[in-house]
């Protein structure tokens, strides 16, 4: 995630040395957080010590000292997806919730929000197309998007919601055919 161009963030993860990556649930995944802010000159780094198997890890950063790192769940785990938070920098990082399936396409928002939806797959997958948190990701709710509200499957996101003040834009693809 590049916030501007001073700040960003790099999160790498690495599987255990004990046990091969796999893609299950149970296997042991070890992610390390690259953080520079100064434009990439040095970087600093975090090892976090959640375990999060069977996911695809996604930074936002919503200030220089604010961010969030959401493991989406992949189709063969629990289908629990965890995000984690920081208020320094990233060079430490604590759970900050949970949700179900949420979505790849992860970003910030105003006042707070964040936002988890759908991403393209190989395969079907009955991930919300759009879920959005108002209380820093304890509780995950459908966006409401117009004529797609409980839309799930068959419908991905381009990238996070963009916004512009209070105003947002999000772009979905219809990959039903129709």
């Amino acid at each position: 995630d590049v916030l501007d161009a001073r700040h960003a963030w790099a999160v790498y993860p690495v599987g255990a040395t004990e046990t091969g990556q796999a893609g299950r649930s149970s296997d042991v995944l070890q992610l390390f957080v690259f953080r520079t802010s100064d434009g990439g000159t040095t970087w600093d780094a975090a090892k976090l010590t959640e375990n999060v198997a069977d996911s695809i890890v996604v930074p936002a950063f919503r200030d220089a000292e604010h961010g969030y790192i959401l493991a989406s769940a992949l189709r063969q785990s629990s289908g629990v997806s965890s995000l984690l938070a920081t208020s320094d920098g990233g060079a430490t990082w604590a759970p900050a919730g949970q949700g179900a399936w949420l979505g790849a396409e992860f970003g910030t928002g105003p006042e707070g929000t964040l936002w988890a939806g759908s991403e393209p797959t190989a395969g079907p997958e009955q991930r919300p197309l759009l879920d959005v948190s108002r209380d820093g990701g304890q509780h995950w709710a459908d966006a409401r998007l117009p004529g797609l509200v409980g839309a799930a499957g068959g419908y991905s996101l381009f990238g996070p919601p963009s916004f512009f003040g209070t105003h947002g834009v999000v772009a979905v693809l219809d990959e039903s055919g129709s």
